[in-house]
């Protein structure tokens, strides 16, 4: 067992008295510390984590996750409430440490939060500058909504090392995506980009490697013909990268899209005399389940080849495998949808540009300007 200790929450501090209030909290952390361990608190923190999220009933879940993330991935935390009520900016600060059941202190962490109205979002790269940890890593996660194309988020985005958003949490999720694209391909600060969205379909795009791993299947992986995707609204973003990274893994080129209320058409092709797919995104109205199904069609002479996956409700998945010549395969392994402090931990761990990411994400862009194109 564990327990968490911590100086009591200190609100509605300037600016410009944030350190030095951060720094009695300390000592007074310390202090109560060392009555229950005997020994002085150590801080082993290795990044600087920067949130930003609006003011609303969000912002009480965005503190329970990075309390965990903390534990995972001891930070300096910064989080930034964006609230139009907010005429002064101001800060409220917190500094932890967690008790083991032996009565050893674990991890220690502070928390700078603070609060200002939308207009001053400028204001975050200077005051991150001014608390961030000297040289380590500076992650930021944007939670929910923003403006992709905004002077604000480019600004915010040139003091991370990595930037983590979510497109799942935004209106026009393929629009998010195509500004997305954008950002990364043109910004200048080197900043390397994650999305959430990414990150969930993780499990969707292993069970699909892996169905043609069978020798049997190998010829099939490069003459898919059809892909149809089931999904509710609640991973619209995953399910357009998921169909995105199978074209570009495919070195499909989009030349075709199609929308309506409820199916969205992909055309892809090879080239003028290359294979051509169609990708069927399938809206659902039974929401909460986010991507339901993948099922693609694969033709390599006269043979025929069939994919079929099912997520399932108890928290896993079917594959099935269908091919002439071979037994039809069927598993059920475990469906990992893991909480959304284990996806960003997951996010920044990473330390490289991760380039399959990067061509679904192109991919995508270009679908949504073909639909654009034909509004």
């Amino acid at each position: 067992m564990t327990g968490l200790l911590d100086a009591n929450q200190r609100q509605n501090i300037p600016l410009a008295e944030v350190h030095d209030a951060l720094q009695q909290k300390w000592a007074t952390l310390s202090s109560e510390i060392e009555q229950h361990t005997s020994a002085p608190p150590m801080r082993a923190n290795t990044s600087t984590l920067v949130v930003i999220t609006d003011q609303g009933s969000s912002v009480g879940a965005t503190r329970n996750t990075l309390h965990q993330l903390a534990a995972a991935i001891p930070s300096r935390i910064l989080l930034f409430i964006l609230d139009p009520m907010c005429a002064v900016p101001s800060a409220s600060i917190w500094a932890h440490c967690t008790l083991t059941s032996r009565g050893r202190h674990g991890g220690c962490y502070d928390v700078i939060e603070v609060t200002l109205p939308p207009e001053r979002v400028a204001a975050i790269p200077n005051i991150v500058a001014v608390h961030r940890l000297g040289e380590l890593p500076t992650f930021v996660i944007w939670s929910g909504q923003t403006d992709l194309r905004a002077p604000g988020f480019e600004g915010v985005s040139t003091v991370a090392d990595r930037l983590v958003i979510d497109t799942e949490g935004f209106d026009e999720p393929l629009e998010a995506l195509r500004d997305y694209a954008m950002f990364l391909g043109t910004t200048g600060s080197g900043v390397l980009g994650s999305d959430l969205a990414w990150t969930r379909i993780s499990t969707w795009r292993e069970l699909i490697a892996q169905s043609f791993d069978p020798p049997g299947m190998r010829r099939f992986a490069t003459n898919i013909r059809s892909i149809d995707i089931a999904y509710d609204e609640s991973q619209s973003s995953g399910a357009i990268l998921l169909a995105s990274w199978l074209v570009s893994r495919l070195g499909l080129r989009p030349v075709n899209a199609t929308s309506s209320p409820s199916t969205m058409e992909l055309r892809a092709t090879a080239g003028a005399a290359g294979s051509r797919v169609t990708v069927n995104l399938n809206h659902s109205h039974r929401a909460g389940s986010g991507i339901r199904s993948v099922r693609i069609l694969a033709r390599s002479g006269a043979s025929t080849a069939r994919i079929s996956i099912f997520k399932n409700d108890a928290g896993t998945s079917t594959a099935r495998v269908e091919s002439p010549g071979m037994p039809r395969q069927e598993r059920v392994v475990q469906h990992a949808d893991p909480p959304r402090q284990e996806l960003i931990a997951a996010e920044l761990m990473r330390y490289t540009r991760r380039r399959i990411y990067e061509d679904a994400l192109s991919a995508a862009a270009q679908f949504c300007r073909i639909l654009e194109s034909h509004a």
